[in-house]
């Protein structure tokens, strides 16, 4: 109804191997599912340009999810055993790596497609503790503090300049 082209393969009346989802109206593929006798073991969505974007695959209680710039460079690579991030390697635009968390302790720093930092996690026991996010010019926004994966504690927010607005408990 909307444009897209679906695919896909079945085997003794389960999905199996690759269902594919083009653009509306489009050639490109849009996502990619990959199942094993039904079950969905990873699922990939792409760019227009039919580059990758993010791809997420599951292995027994793990995951693994990998994010793309739109160029084809790396921007992200983390594992996780159930909701807690046991590793994770994230990179500027230029390929550079900018921060990682091994054993569930370390720095997670996310950008956006062109390469901007959105916010920075301080990540501890495999959940975050701390993310402070940020304007477009690299100054905080806000800082906000976790627990359990739960807002806890004091919220600080900024305005544009670094000047402390408000903060809340």
């Amino acid at each position: 109804k909307d444009g897209t082209l679906v695919t896909q393969s079945f085997h003794q009346g389960q999905l199996h191997g690759e269902t594919t989802y083009s653009f509306p109206h489009a050639k490109a593929i849009a996502r990619v599912e990959s199942f094993e006798n039904g079950r969905l073991v990873s699922e990939q969505h792409n760019y227009r340009s039919g580059a990758p974007q993010e791809r997420v695959t599951v292995a027994g209680a793990g995951r693994t999810i990998s994010h793309w710039y739109e160029a084809g460079t790396p921007k992200s690579r983390e594992h996780f055993k159930g909701e807690r991030l046991v590793s994770g390697e994230y990179f500027n635009s230029s390929n550079v790596l900018d921060s990682k968390v091994v054993d569930g302790e370390g720095m997670r720093i996310v950008r956006d497609e062109q390469g901007i930092v959105l916010h920075e996690d301080v990540i501890a026991q495999g959940r975050p503790v701390k993310r402070t996010a940020f304007f477009v010019g690299g100054e905080p926004r806000a800082i906000i503090p976790y627990l359990l994966g739960q807002v806890d504690g004091t919220l600080r927010t900024f305005a544009a300049g670094g000047l402390d607005r408000k903060s809340v408990v």
